[in-house]
Protein backbone atom coordinates (compact mmCIF):
# COMPACT_ATOMS: atom_id res chain seq x y z
CA UNK A 1 0.00 0.00 0.00
CA UNK A 2 1.27 3.47 -1.09
CA UNK A 3 1.98 5.97 1.59
CA UNK A 4 0.43 9.12 0.72
CA UNK A 5 2.57 12.14 0.76
CA UNK A 6 2.37 16.01 -0.31
CA UNK A 7 4.99 18.37 -0.79
CA UNK A 8 4.65 22.60 -0.06
CA UNK A 9 6.84 25.22 -2.02
CA UNK A 10 9.02 25.51 0.88
CA UNK A 11 10.08 21.99 1.24
CA UNK A 12 10.63 21.78 -2.12
CA UNK A 13 12.50 25.06 -2.80
CA UNK A 14 14.69 24.16 0.19
CA UNK A 15 15.21 20.51 -1.00
CA UNK A 16 16.08 21.30 -4.46
CA UNK A 17 18.92 24.00 -2.86
CA UNK A 18 20.49 21.74 0.02
CA UNK A 19 22.49 19.28 -2.12
CA UNK A 20 25.69 17.09 -2.28
CA UNK A 21 26.23 18.15 -5.56
CA UNK A 22 24.49 19.90 -8.81
CA UNK A 23 23.03 15.76 -9.28
CA UNK A 24 22.37 14.56 -6.05
CA UNK A 25 19.90 17.37 -4.02
CA UNK A 26 18.14 16.39 -0.94
CA UNK A 27 14.57 16.15 -2.37
CA UNK A 28 15.92 13.74 -5.21
CA UNK A 29 16.71 11.60 -1.64
CA UNK A 30 12.71 12.26 -0.75
CA UNK A 31 12.08 11.25 -4.10
CA UNK A 32 13.28 7.77 -3.46
CA UNK A 33 11.56 6.99 -0.14
CA UNK A 34 9.93 3.15 -1.02
CA UNK A 35 6.14 2.79 -1.27
CA UNK A 36 5.35 6.75 -0.95
CA UNK A 37 3.25 8.30 -3.62
CA UNK A 38 4.05 11.91 -4.05
CA UNK A 39 1.18 14.80 -4.62
CA UNK A 40 1.41 18.52 -4.69
CA UNK A 41 -1.29 21.32 -5.42
CA UNK A 42 -1.07 23.07 -9.17
CA UNK A 43 -0.53 26.38 -6.73
CA UNK A 44 3.01 25.23 -6.16
CA UNK A 45 3.93 25.46 -9.57
CA UNK A 46 2.73 29.18 -9.23
CA UNK A 47 4.59 29.85 -5.82
CA UNK A 48 7.61 28.62 -7.55
CA UNK A 49 7.49 30.26 -11.06
CA UNK A 50 6.40 33.52 -9.33
CA UNK A 51 9.71 33.48 -7.18
CA UNK A 52 11.98 32.37 -9.93
CA UNK A 53 13.29 29.18 -8.19
CA UNK A 54 15.49 27.05 -10.03
CA UNK A 55 12.82 24.16 -8.67
CA UNK A 56 10.75 25.35 -10.64
CA UNK A 57 11.49 22.81 -13.90
CA UNK A 58 12.64 19.93 -11.75
CA UNK A 59 9.33 20.00 -10.76
CA UNK A 60 7.55 20.15 -14.15
CA UNK A 61 9.35 17.33 -15.07
CA UNK A 62 8.48 15.13 -11.42
CA UNK A 63 5.08 16.01 -12.54
CA UNK A 64 5.53 15.38 -16.43
CA UNK A 65 6.75 11.69 -15.56
CA UNK A 66 4.14 10.69 -13.20
CA UNK A 67 6.41 10.96 -10.21
CA UNK A 68 4.22 13.29 -8.78
CA UNK A 69 0.59 14.36 -9.13
CA UNK A 70 -0.47 17.62 -9.42
CA UNK A 71 -4.15 18.49 -7.80
CA UNK A 72 -5.73 21.99 -9.30
CA UNK A 73 -9.24 23.04 -7.10
CA UNK A 74 -11.01 21.77 -10.74
CA UNK A 75 -9.92 18.28 -10.29
CA UNK A 76 -10.43 18.39 -6.14
CA UNK A 77 -14.14 19.43 -7.17
CA UNK A 78 -14.77 16.76 -9.91
CA UNK A 79 -13.40 14.22 -7.65
CA UNK A 80 -15.49 15.43 -4.80
CA UNK A 81 -18.16 15.45 -7.29
CA UNK A 82 -18.18 11.59 -7.78
CA UNK A 83 -18.60 11.35 -3.64
CA UNK A 84 -20.79 14.24 -2.90
CA UNK A 85 -23.36 15.21 -6.54
CA UNK A 86 -25.13 17.70 -6.08
CA UNK A 87 -23.73 19.13 -2.45
CA UNK A 88 -20.17 19.31 -3.79
CA UNK A 89 -19.49 23.08 -3.54
CA UNK A 90 -20.82 23.05 0.01
CA UNK A 91 -18.61 20.61 0.95
CA UNK A 92 -15.60 22.30 -0.61
CA UNK A 93 -16.45 25.26 1.21
CA UNK A 94 -16.22 23.07 4.36
CA UNK A 95 -13.09 22.24 3.18
CA UNK A 96 -11.69 25.38 2.66
CA UNK A 97 -13.51 27.32 6.05
CA UNK A 98 -11.26 24.56 7.40
CA UNK A 99 -8.38 25.58 5.36
CA UNK A 100 -8.75 28.41 6.68
CA UNK A 101 -9.28 27.92 10.17
CA UNK A 102 -5.77 26.00 10.16
CA UNK A 103 -4.23 29.76 9.07
CA UNK A 104 -6.08 32.43 11.66
CA UNK A 105 -9.92 32.39 12.61
CA UNK A 106 -10.74 35.39 10.12
CA UNK A 107 -8.77 34.06 7.37
CA UNK A 108 -12.47 32.69 5.35
CA UNK A 109 -13.91 35.95 6.55
CA UNK A 110 -11.76 38.16 5.08
CA UNK A 111 -11.17 36.54 1.69
CA UNK A 112 -13.60 34.25 0.98
CA UNK A 113 -17.09 35.35 2.68
CA UNK A 114 -18.76 35.91 -0.69
CA UNK A 115 -19.04 32.10 -0.82
CA UNK A 116 -21.45 31.47 1.53
CA UNK A 117 -23.90 33.26 -0.40
CA UNK A 118 -23.02 31.25 -3.82
CA UNK A 119 -26.18 29.76 -5.36
CA UNK A 120 -24.96 26.03 -5.80
CA UNK A 121 -28.47 24.93 -6.65
CA UNK A 122 -28.70 26.68 -9.64
CA UNK A 123 -24.96 27.96 -10.43
CA UNK A 124 -22.61 25.08 -12.19
CA UNK A 125 -19.12 24.14 -10.64
CA UNK A 126 -17.58 26.01 -13.50
CA UNK A 127 -19.00 29.01 -12.30
CA UNK A 128 -17.81 28.39 -8.80
CA UNK A 129 -14.18 27.89 -9.79
CA UNK A 130 -14.31 31.43 -11.50
CA UNK A 131 -15.81 32.66 -7.99
CA UNK A 132 -12.69 30.71 -6.57
CA UNK A 133 -10.71 31.75 -8.87
CA UNK A 134 -11.41 36.14 -8.71
CA UNK A 135 -11.21 35.99 -4.80
CA UNK A 136 -7.78 34.04 -4.95
CA UNK A 137 -6.42 36.58 -6.86
CA UNK A 138 -7.35 39.38 -5.21
CA UNK A 139 -5.46 37.86 -1.84
CA UNK A 140 -2.76 38.69 -3.39
CA UNK A 141 0.88 37.32 -3.43
CA UNK A 142 2.30 35.91 0.08
CA UNK A 143 -0.55 36.13 1.95
CA UNK A 144 -0.47 32.09 2.80
CA UNK A 145 -2.68 30.94 0.06
CA UNK A 146 -0.13 28.08 -0.99
CA UNK A 147 -0.94 26.89 2.56
CA UNK A 148 -4.94 27.14 2.28
CA UNK A 149 -4.60 25.03 -0.98
CA UNK A 150 -2.40 22.47 0.75
CA UNK A 151 -4.44 22.08 3.67
CA UNK A 152 -7.60 21.84 1.22
CA UNK A 153 -5.60 18.68 -0.67
CA UNK A 154 -4.58 17.67 2.67
CA UNK A 155 -8.18 17.00 3.93
CA UNK A 156 -9.17 15.87 0.33
CA UNK A 157 -6.57 12.82 0.23
CA UNK A 158 -7.25 11.60 3.78
CA UNK A 159 -11.14 11.97 3.14
CA UNK A 160 -10.65 10.20 -0.46
CA UNK A 161 -8.31 7.21 0.79
CA UNK A 162 -8.54 7.15 4.11
CA UNK A 163 -5.28 6.93 4.86
CA UNK A 164 -2.80 9.11 7.09
CA UNK A 165 -0.93 11.77 5.21
CA UNK A 166 2.37 12.88 5.16
CA UNK A 167 3.16 16.36 4.91
CA UNK A 168 6.71 17.64 3.71
CA UNK A 169 6.58 21.44 4.84
CA UNK A 170 7.78 24.66 6.55
CA UNK A 171 10.66 24.30 9.12
CA UNK A 172 8.20 27.14 10.21
CA UNK A 173 6.77 25.32 13.91
CA UNK A 174 3.59 27.46 13.60
CA UNK A 175 3.09 26.79 10.17
CA UNK A 176 2.64 22.82 10.80
CA UNK A 177 1.13 23.66 14.19
CA UNK A 178 -2.23 24.96 12.36
CA UNK A 179 -2.42 22.09 10.15
CA UNK A 180 -2.11 19.31 12.90
CA UNK A 181 -4.88 20.97 14.59
CA UNK A 182 -7.55 20.22 12.08
CA UNK A 183 -9.76 17.72 13.47
CA UNK A 184 -10.70 14.50 11.58
CA UNK A 185 -8.40 14.24 9.79
CA UNK A 186 -4.70 11.87 9.96
CA UNK A 187 -1.62 14.23 8.98
CA UNK A 188 2.33 13.72 9.84
CA UNK A 189 4.39 17.11 9.48
CA UNK A 190 7.92 16.00 7.49
CA UNK A 191 10.34 19.72 8.20
CA UNK A 192 14.01 19.64 6.69
CA UNK A 193 15.33 18.66 9.28
CA UNK A 194 13.52 15.56 10.17
CA UNK A 195 13.51 14.30 6.78
CA UNK A 196 16.94 13.57 7.34
CA UNK A 197 15.86 11.02 10.23
CA UNK A 198 13.40 9.56 7.76
CA UNK A 199 16.20 9.05 4.89
CA UNK A 200 18.32 7.00 7.50
CA UNK A 201 15.58 5.68 8.97
CA UNK A 202 14.89 4.00 5.52
CA UNK A 203 18.84 3.51 4.57
CA UNK A 204 18.57 5.98 1.94
CA UNK A 205 21.25 7.99 3.84
CA UNK A 206 23.84 6.76 6.21
CA UNK A 207 26.45 8.90 8.46
CA UNK A 208 28.63 8.86 5.53
CA UNK A 209 26.93 10.16 2.84
CA UNK A 210 24.93 12.27 4.49
CA UNK A 211 27.31 14.61 5.60
CA UNK A 212 27.69 16.50 2.38
CA UNK A 213 24.10 17.15 2.72
CA UNK A 214 24.74 18.47 6.17
CA UNK A 215 27.17 20.67 5.39
CA UNK A 216 24.78 21.99 2.45
CA UNK A 217 22.03 22.58 4.99
CA UNK A 218 23.91 24.18 7.66
CA UNK A 219 25.40 26.71 4.86
CA UNK A 220 21.84 27.49 3.66
CA UNK A 221 20.52 28.30 7.23
CA UNK A 222 23.61 30.46 7.58
CA UNK A 223 23.23 32.31 4.40
CA UNK A 224 19.58 32.74 5.61
CA UNK A 225 20.54 33.59 9.13
CA UNK A 226 18.71 30.98 10.07
CA UNK A 227 20.43 30.13 13.58
CA UNK A 228 18.62 28.17 16.21
CA UNK A 229 16.32 25.30 15.49
CA UNK A 230 13.32 24.11 18.58
CA UNK A 231 13.87 20.71 19.74
CA UNK A 232 11.93 18.59 21.98
CA UNK A 233 13.72 17.22 25.32
CA UNK A 234 13.70 13.59 25.78
CA UNK A 235 12.08 13.49 28.98
CA UNK A 236 8.41 15.40 27.61
CA UNK A 237 7.96 15.97 23.80
CA UNK A 238 6.09 19.29 25.14
CA UNK A 239 9.10 20.76 26.39
CA UNK A 240 11.23 22.62 23.33
CA UNK A 241 14.76 24.32 23.59
CA UNK A 242 15.93 26.52 21.02
CA UNK A 243 19.67 24.52 19.73
CA UNK A 244 21.68 26.06 17.63
CA UNK A 245 21.56 24.83 13.96
CA UNK A 246 25.03 23.69 13.69
CA UNK A 247 24.88 21.26 17.31
CA UNK A 248 21.55 20.36 15.54
CA UNK A 249 22.75 19.25 11.82
CA UNK A 250 25.61 17.51 14.01
CA UNK A 251 23.28 15.29 16.66
CA UNK A 252 21.56 14.45 13.03
CA UNK A 253 24.57 12.98 11.96
CA UNK A 254 25.38 11.23 14.83
CA UNK A 255 21.88 9.66 15.48
CA UNK A 256 20.88 11.03 18.03
CA UNK A 257 16.81 12.17 17.40
CA UNK A 258 13.35 10.43 16.57
CA UNK A 259 10.93 12.52 14.52
CA UNK A 260 7.97 13.32 15.90
CA UNK A 261 4.23 13.45 14.05
CA UNK A 262 4.81 17.84 14.72
CA UNK A 263 7.94 17.39 12.15
CA UNK A 264 9.97 18.24 15.01
CA UNK A 265 12.57 16.69 16.20
CA UNK A 266 13.20 14.75 19.94
CA UNK A 267 16.29 13.90 21.50
CA UNK A 268 16.01 10.01 22.04
CA UNK A 269 15.89 9.20 25.53
CA UNK A 270 19.45 8.98 27.83
CA UNK A 271 20.72 5.25 27.99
Amino acid sequence: MSILATLDTDFISKGYIIRADDNNRLIDRIMELPDYQFFCHAHTLVELNRHKFDSLDWLKDKIRNGEIESYSDERIINEMAQVYYSVTIPQYINLLKTACEANSQDYFSKHYAELDSFDYANQSQKDFLSVLSRLDTEIGEDNDLGEIKEYILLQWLNIKQNEPVFYFCSDDEGARNGVLAIDDINISCMSIPSSFVRLRKKSILTSDTMQPYLDSANQYYRDYGIKTICIAQPSNHHIHTKILYDDVLRDIHDNRFIELKSGMLQYKPFT
